[in-house]
This record gives structure tokens, C-alpha cells and sequence, in this order.
């Protein structure tokens, strides 16, 4: 069957579907052209005529990658396909502020509402790395599992950065929380049980930092341990067919 490989690779990356559905495709389109080579060589044609004649019955041409493209697009893409790159591009970037917006908004809130207790600078360091995090991560769900239009060699990214940034906001947390230790030591040894309460709060910010960071870091990790396993997927379909 190598002998169509070289268009069997032409066709795999002009086929902008998803793994495996892609990988079937070729497998199928390979079979028929194999079957068809046989029937050929069995009525006494040559080897290399039986080539040409099979690649002229499949017609693996641009016109059947696009059929095939147009019968397995995702509903999103087929949406998308209506209007033009411009418009996209720019349906896109609003719904990503949006997104933003809202997540800082809630992120806001979540730190305010939590009054003298949690209100830490490091908290607020932390709530914007947690946006960061979004803003990567959902951009990225939505190539990968929704609008599915991806590339191989584009699959990876923007998760370094994700990765870096969850563990910028463990060393946020652990700075945080041993500043806000430090600063609970001194008013202890300045003041005694005389601002017991004053003590008390600082205790327990210094706690909320490290709790609020580990969990923002943990959730980061998590979506990119997803979207790691879901790309080492697709590029194990990828591979599968010509390795």
C-alpha cells in the first residue's frame, strides 16, 4: 500500500477534520484505492498503468478532499464557513473579552467579598493569573473540541504558557503566604495579645493566600493535563496511518 502514500499524505493534511474521523477517511479512501489497484493488475494491466487508472477512478483531487471536508465539518465550522475570515476573526475576539470580562468580574468579586479576610495583594496577583488561565484554556477547548480547525503543528500552542503560569501561581502562593506569615510574626512580637484579632486576621490570610493559589494552580493543571492527553491523542491518529 505505499505505493500511494505520497498521496495519502497530500490528502492528510489538507483534511482539516478531527482524529480519528480523519484517520478513517484515509483508511477508507486507501482501501478503495488498493482494491481498485488489484482489480486493475487481475485484468493484466501494468503495475504503474494500474496506479494511474486506480488514482483516476478514486479521484483523491482537491474536489473530493473539499466534498469529503463539507460532508464531516462540524455544525460550528459549517456556521463559521458562511462568513468571511474578517468576520471570524472578529465574532472570536469579542466572545473572548467577553469571557474575560465576566471571569474578572467574578474573580472580583470572589476576592471582595471576602472582606478584610482574604483581601491580600497576593490574592489579586493570583485572581489575574487566574484569568490568564481562562484566557488560554477556553480558546483553546474551543479549536480542539468544538469549531475543531486545527493544525498539528499548532496544537501545542499556548499550553507552555498555561503550564508556567499555574506554576507562577504557586509561587505566588507560597511568597504570599510566608510574607503574610512574616508580617503576622511582627505584630506579634510588637503587640503582644493586645490586637489579638489584628493577629488573628493576618493568621488567616496568610492561610487563604496559599489555599487560593493551590487551588487556582490545580485547576490550571488540570486543564492542561486535558488538553495535553486530547493533542498526544490526535497526533497518535495523525502518525498512526504513515509510521
Amino acid at each position: 500500500m505505499r505505493r500511494f502514500f505520497p498521496i495519502l499524505k497530500r490528502m492528510n493534511e489538507k483534511l482539516m477534520l478531527p482524529q480519528p474521523l480523519k484517520y478513517m477517511i484515509i483508511k477508507e479512501i486507501a482501501a478503495d484505492l488498493e482494491d481498485t489497484y488489484n482489480i486493475y493488475i487481475q485484468q493484466g494491466i501494468g503495475e504503474a498503468e494500474a496506479e494511474l487508472k486506480a488514482l483516476e477512478k478514486i479521484a483523491a483531487d482537491d474536489r473530493v478532499i473539499n466534498q469529503l471536508i463539507e460532508v464531516h465539518e462540524t455544525p460550528v465550522r459549517k456556521m463559521l464557513r458562511k462568513l468571511s475570515k474578517k468576520m471570524q476573526h472578529l465574532i472570536e475576539i469579542t466572545l473572548w473579552i467577553s469571557l474575560l470580562i465576566i471571569v474578572g468580574v467574578i474573580v472580583s468579586g470572589v476576592i471582595i467579598s471576602s472582606e478584610k479576610y482574604s483581601n491580600s495583594y497576593f490574592n489579586w496577583f493570583t485572581g489575574g493569573l487566574i484569568i490568564c488561565i481562562i484566557g488560554i484554556s477556553i480558546p483553546k477547548f474551543y479549536e480542539i473540541y468544538i469549531k475543531r480547525d486545527y493544525t498539528v503543528q499548532n496544537l501545542h500552542q499556548g499550553l507552555p504558557l498555561l503550564i508556567f503560569i499555574s506554576c507562577l501561581v504557586i509561587i505566588t502562593g507560597i511568597l504570599g503566604f510566608f510574607v503574610e506569615l512574616q508580617e503576622f510574626i511582627h505584630t506579634m512580637v510588637k503587640f503582644g495579645t493586645e490586637k489579638l484579632n489584628n493577629t488573628v486576621i493576618l493568621l488567616y490570610r496568610s492561610f487563604t493566600v496559599i489555599c487560593f493559589s493551590f487551588a487556582a494552580a490545580v485547576a490550571g493543571a488540570v486543564l492542561w493535563l486535558i488538553l495535553t492527553l486530547k493533542i498526544l491523542n490526535i497526533e497518535e491518529k495523525e502518525q498512526a496511518y504513515f509510521f
